[in-house]
């Protein structure tokens, strides 16, 4: 088993390698990484061959039985409050400004790491009293609008580009194959603060949705989702009704 998964992983690192994204663990086993290599045809490798090594990297990413966390586990409002002022806390404006950045496109607006390393600066833009984010998803584009809590970081972001075509985070660095993972990377994070993961920022953007009543269309526009298995990972997660409240729910709707 151990064999199987350093072959996996080696696969990933030569892909990372040949690919400039750098060779750090920590690269390797992030979730832009593990896209970029799922969508990239091989010859020598099928698309089923790929995907099997990305779950064996998963897998080392978070080890189940030492953590009890998978990379779907929607962050509690406690351990987003520890990454808010862990991002807060970083030794230059600028890794503060990136890491706060990061977590409201992903806690804020449900944003894959690979949108989120897209996402300029004028694409945030003002929706009457709210704040909007145009996406740009590999299959199609689509507005998100952000959580009230992250509508000041994201509106102050894009006003300090206003009238430029920028990145929003790292907008110095043109390379953006793997910047959420360096950005994420990087960063200096007390023991106390669970570690960063994109999916989990966007899990806890669902969650928060689903049991705000969001309706699942609305949901599912949204968050870009195309098929129900990435909600199906999410309900285990979510909050359950009491059974008065799921009667008058399945009654009255």
């Amino acid at each position: 088993m151990a064999r199987t998964l350093a072959a996996a992983l080696w696969q990933v690192a030569v892909f990372a390698d040949s690919n400039g994204l750098g060779g750090e663990e920590q690269v390797w086993m992030a979730e832009e990484t593990l896209e970029l290599f799922a969508a990239r045809d091989r010859r020598d490798l099928s698309l089923s061959s790929r995907r099997q090594i990305i779950s064996r990297v998963r897998t080392l990413a978070d080890p189940v039985p030492i953590s009890g966390r998978d990379v779907f586990t929607p962050y509690t409002p406690a351990e987003l409050g520890q990454l808010w002022t862990a991002a807060g806390s970083q030794p230059s404006p600028a890794r503060c400004r990136d890491a706060r950045i990061l977590l409201a496109l992903g806690a804020g607006a449900g944003l894959s790491a690979s949108e989120i390393a897209q996402a300029r600066a004028h694409d945030v833009r003002p929706a009457g009293a709210a704040v909007v984010v145009a996406v740009r998803g590999r299959t199609q584009r689509r507005m998100v609008i952000v959580r009230r809590a992250f509508e000041h970081t994201l509106a102050k972001a894009a006003h300090a580009h206003t009238g430029k075509v920028v990145y929003l985070l790292s907008p110095g660095c043109c390379n953006r194959q793997g910047m959420v993972a360096r950005v994420a990377g990087s960063l200096g994070l007390p023991k106390e603060c669970p570690r960063l993961h994109t999916r989990r920022l966007r899990a806890a953007w669902i969650k928060e949705l689903a049991e705000s009543g969001v309706t699942l269309p609305v949901l599912a526009a949204a968050a870009g989702i195309t098929d129900l298995d990435a909600l199906t990972r999410l309900l285990r997660h979510l909050e359950r009704p009491d059974d008065q409240q799921a009667a008058g729910q399945l009654r009255e709707g």
